[in-house]
């Protein structure tokens, strides 16, 4: 996340901003990746008259980031009759379009 401050993020009622949801949660989905989780936000800093940024992690959703690593990896050394699964059809509105 780029625009909000954690706090900010925090007290949002909207969560993560528009345009930021289309780059960061949306594309990577429909690249194949799979659970995007906000980990990091800036923290404005005024530096000798000068706004800088500093990126900084949201530790809880680092540690939710971790934990579901740990269950990915679980999971794939897991026996293949012990996994369960379940598949979905994405039809998207523009599949019309040739």
């Amino acid at each position: 996340m780029s625009s909000l401050t954690v706090d900010e993020w925090k007290k949002s009622q909207r969560g993560v901003p528009p345009i930021e949801t289309v780059t960061s949660v949306i594309l990577p989905e429909l690249d194949g990746r799979n659970e995007p989780i906000v980990t990091h936000a800036p923290l404005r800093k005024n530096i000798g008259g000068v706004e800088v940024s500093e990126y900084v992690a949201i530790e809880e959703r680092v540690s939710r980031l971790a934990s579901r690593a740990i269950n990915w990896i679980k999971l794939r050394r897991k026996e293949n009759f012990k996994k369960r699964i379940a598949i979905f059809f994405l039809k998207l509105f523009f599949s019309h379009i040739h």
